[in-house]
């Protein structure tokens, strides 16, 4: 039982659990078996108190899913009924928690982290009040009410979250570089940028007239360069979660087979995903070389950088009239995970979980793709929890 979700739901239920135990012999000899056998001769010396024994027992014999069921295998094996039905009990309680429904409702409640995960070993800082700027830019008009759904997760999550609708390549430039270029000291401990719309040939699609131009188009590798620690000074060294809910896909034509790789889409060879419409990351790997559009100078000197692609169609229609309207692919699986979730998963966690209820509802051509530049630490969100000595006040 290592997850937090389902432990902290077992510990509030502990006493009720073990109140009914007996812990016979038949029940001591199974426990010779276990894996954390070698803990009984401590349990023994509490031979007096059998509540301190089943304490001692249920809290540390439970701490991995593996050694929980074994011991659940012990009380069902004791003879006992009362025991039977707690090692039934044990069994539920060690479940993978359930994910939410997708909820039709604006706004989602994030959980409350009820640990501060920050500034140690093993993890970045994220202890800051606000957490620092989240810029969210959506381009979208049907996904507005997807960027306010992001907004009030950001903000939950203690950061400052700016969202701008519908703006043109010329002015999403304008908006990033104000935050990439400022000369003055970014206090707060990470940044967000979100940008939700269309993309095309590795690049994200500005506000225009239809269709778009080329003169409309702004390449990844350039937004994810401003706030590289050679050109933000701002920004150097501090942690930095980048999201492009677009498509990336690459237009057949345009598309440039590598030395020695097999075009499928040519004649008559389809790719079974696209059917020869696209040659995306998606389905034609052997065509595209996944994110070496980014120099491999920046790879190597830039610092605490997460990168997320939605890598699929951006919009998803909703049927009805509910609140939320129309909803991402991304969108909808990645706030729904944050929100239930990053009370104790970290972002990579959070984001393995994303694509793994992607891949089940949609299949494995909606798949997002996350990218850690010198990241050497697990980042947590820690909603709600903050150290009183890091408020900082900025933007």
């Amino acid at each position: 039982m290592d997850q937090e979700g389902p432990r902290s739901v077992y510990n509030e239920q502990f006493y009720e659990f073990i109140e009914p135990i007996v812990l016979n012999d038949q029940f001591w000899a199974q426990l010779g078996e276990h894996p954390c056998a070698y803990l009984l001769p401590n349990v023994q010396r509490f031979a007096d108190n059998p509540t301190a024994q089943k304490c001692r027992i249920f809290g540390e014999f439970t701490m991995v899913r593996d050694n929980a069921n074994q011991l659940a295998t012990a009380l069902e094996q004791s003879g006992l009924p009362a025991n039977h039905t707690a090692g039934q009990q044990l069994r539920q309680f060690n479940l993978s928690e359930v994910a939410w429904p997708y909820s039709e409702e604006i706004e989602l409640t994030v959980t409350p982290a009820r640990a501060l995960r920050s500034h140690t070993s093993k993890q970045l800082d994220m202890a800051s009040n606000p957490r620092g700027v989240a810029i969210i830019i959506v381009t979208e008009p049907d996904l507005y009410l997807e960027a306010d759904r992001f907004g009030s997760i950001f903000q939950q999550l203690l950061f400052t979250p700016a969202i701008h609708r519908g703006l043109t390549r010329d002015q999403i430039v304008n908006v990033l570089a104000a935050v990439a270029n400022s000369r003055e000291k970014y206090k707060a401990d990470a940044f967000i940028m979100m940008f939700i719309g269309h993309g095309v040939n590795e690049s994200i699609i500005g506000c225009s007239a239809q269709p778009p131009a080329p003169s409309d188009e702004l390449p990844i590798r350039d937004i994810v360069a401003m706030f590289s620690d050679r050109n933000s000074r701002a920004l150097r060294q501090k942690t930095k979660l980048v999201v492009f809910n677009c498509c990336r896909e690459k237009e057949a034509q345009a598309a440039k087979v590598k030395p020695g790789a097999i075009a499928v889409n040519v004649a008559n060879n389809k790719c079974v995903n696209c059917r020869g419409r696209l040659v995306c990351t998606k389905c034609e790997t052997s065509l595209i070389d996944t994110l070496t559009f980014l120099d491999s100078t920046w790879k190597n000197e830039n610092k605490q950088t997460h990168v997320i692609y939605a890598c699929a169609e951006a919009n998803v229609a909703r049927p009805g009239k509910r609140p939320i309207g129309h909803v991402s692919v991304l969108g909808q699986a990645l706030s729904h995970t944050i929100a239930q979730y990053s009370w104790y998963k970290n972002v990579y966690q959070l984001f393995v979980m994303t694509v793994d209820r992607i891949e089940k509802e949609y299949g494995i051509e909606h798949r997002p793709e996350i990218n850690m530049f010198a990241v050497n630490k697990e980042l947590y969100f820690n909603p709600g929890q903050y150290r009183a000595d890091d408020d900082v006040y900025f933007y």
